[in-house]
C-alpha cells in the first residue's frame, strides 16, 4: 500500500518524466495488469523509463526500448 500511495503522490503533479524501478515486483497478476495499463496510458503524455528484469513487463508496453549497461546504450529498439 505504501508503494501505491507513493505512485499516486508522484502522479498528482502530472510529470513529463516517470522513472520506475521494478514496479511490478511482488504484485499479483491483476495488480500487475492494472499497473501495466496505467504505465501505458501515462506513456501517451510522458516519457516512462522502466528498470526491470521481467521481460514481459517491457515487451508489450513500450514502442521504444533501450538496454543500458553502466550508462551506455547497448541495444535500442524502435517500432
Amino acid at each position: 500500500m505504501r508503494q501505491r500511495f507513493g505512485i499516486v503522490q508522484a502522479l498528482i503533479v502530472n510529470p513529463k518524466l516517470i522513472i520506475v524501478d521494478e514496479p511490478t515486483a511482488g504484485l499479483n497478476p491483476l495488480e500487475r495488469d492494472f499497473f501495466h495499463n496505467l504505465l501505458s496510458d501515462l506513456g501517451q503524455d510522458a516519457v516512462v523509463m522502466l528498470s526491470t528484469h521481467i521481460v514481459d513487463d517491457m515487451v508489450n508496453l513500450y514502442t521504444n526500448m533501450a538496454v543500458f549497461n553502466e550508462g551506455n546504450i547497448l541495444v535500442q529498439v524502435h517500432p
